[in-house]
């Protein structure tokens, strides 16, 4: 992005730069709009982690069953060998 040096008088109040927000439509968003925007973020963000842990999976070689089998093994605290289990059964 190229870089915009401006000067702004301080003791001017017009010499400030105006946003780059559209303030009619900011004023038209309803409560209503705002909630289907978190909702539509929420769903993405869950998307977003879901394809991040499917891709951590195939790196580690690990099915959806072995992984929770190894998280299963792993809460009780015998990790070591959890993991040597799950790379035996090859789920």
């Amino acid at each position: 992005m190229k870089t915009v040096r401006m000067k702004i008088d301080v003791q001017s109040p017009n010499a400030k730069p105006i946003g780059r927000i559209d303030v009619k439509r900011v004023d038209a968003t309803t409560e209503a709009d705002i909630a289907n925007h978190l909702a539509e973020d929420d769903a993405n963000a869950m998307l977003d982690s879901a394809k991040f842990a499917r891709r951590v999976r195939r790196r580690l070689g690990f099915s959806l069953n072995g992984l929770m089998f190894l998280w299963t093994r792993s809460a009780t605290g015998n990790k070591a060998s959890a993991a040597q289990q799950v790379r035996q059964r090859r789920f």
